[in-house]
């Protein structure tokens, strides 16, 4: 299984990705030396339109001039996108964020997939906060920059909410995904990412999507999972070819299987796995893990199922009405 772990969806989105890359590196390298003494470090949105003066777009592709880093804060309670935004390619950096406790929605007005992706994070330091995204079908956020923060935002009703390809210190904190496809994918040869405190509400194939295309002994890639909820999906969490931290983590409502692991190394603790119609976890080709104090229950199929596990210790967890 190792290496082969491969779905249709996929494809398209490692060939935006790497487009995406190319294009963010070229337009980075651009505006590194610019002049930038008429761009002010902060620019505030106050339009909900597409383009023209104080919008979004317009807005970025002011700080895409600077030589340094920039905050765009959204002042507009709603952005009308009609086709997708630019790559965020800033040489230094940008914030992007929307109010707090008020958070700008950013909306795919042509309501079908025809904008691909509306939100491109290709810089290096990017953070990106309260923000809702109305994807609509489209895919929500493609993550190609590394140390990439998004904090505090929600990604609905689209293709993937969030999408990365070998992520280098991405971290997903306090956002909700809900009625996606694919609530977050991560995907590569390597890579390192944390992600806590997050809700997967009811997205239809995975919650929670990490699949490299080599094995664990080939690649970096370590993956912190903590304290995030799951509920709905047919898969709440998959993962293969990973080094892997799951810990904290509360997964119901499934249909196919709670946590899937695939060719991988594991911690695996103190998560609750419960009240399902599929698998609590199914674990296949584990290598030198542990699965310990988690509870596992009422799931219609089997609690835990291990095949072809290697110096795998699984001690002191509560497995019930399976």
């Amino acid at each position: 299984m190792h290496g082969k772990f491969i779905t249709w969806s996929p494809l398209l989105i490692l060939g935006v990705l790497g487009v995406l890359a190319g294009l963010g590196r070229l337009m980075i390298s651009e505006r590194a030396n610019t002049d930038d003494n008429d761009v002010p470090s902060t620019i505030v949105v106050t339009s909900a339109a597409d383009r023209g003066p104080g919008s979004l777009r317009s807005a970025l592709f002011t700080a895409m001039r600077a030589n340094r880093h920039m905050t765009i804060n959204l002042q507009v309670p709603v952005v009308e996108l009609e086709i997708s935004l630019p790559p965020v390619a800033v040489a230094h950096g940008i914030t992007l964020r929307g109010t707090l406790g008020s958070p700008t929605i950013i909306r795919n007005a042509a309501d079908d997939s025809s904008a691909g992706v509306l939100l491109h994070l290709v810089s290096k330091n990017t953070e990106l906060a309260n923000v809702v995204i109305e994807a609509a079908g489209a895919t929500g956020i493609v993550v190609g920059g590394a140390q990439v923060r998004i904090d505090g935002i929600e990604v609905r009703n689209g293709e993937v909410g969030i999408a990365a390809i070998d992520a280098e210190h991405l971290t997903i904190s306090d956002s909700r995904f809900a009625g996606n496809n694919d609530g977050v994918r991560i995907e590569g040869t390597s890579g390192s990412v944390r992600i806590d405190n997050n809700r997967f509400i009811d997205n239809r194939r995975n919650g929670l999507w990490i699949v490299f295309g080599t094995t664990p002994g080939q690649t970096d890639s370590t993956i912190i999972v903590h304290d995030n909820r799951f509920s709905g999906s047919r898969n709440a969490f998959t993962a293969a070819n990973a080094v892997v931290d799951l810990r904290g983590n509360r997964v119901s409502g499934f249909s196919r299987a709670g946590l899937t692991l695939i060719s991988s190394r594991a911690s695996i603790a103190d998560n609750r796995i419960t009240d399902s119609n599929g698998i609590g976890m199914h674990l296949v080709d584990l290598s030198n893990s542990y699965i310990v104090s988690n509870e596992v229950g009422r799931n219609q199929q089997v609690g835990m199922l291990i095949a072809d596990a290697k110096g795998v210790q699984v001690d002191s967890n509560e497995i019930y009405e399976n």
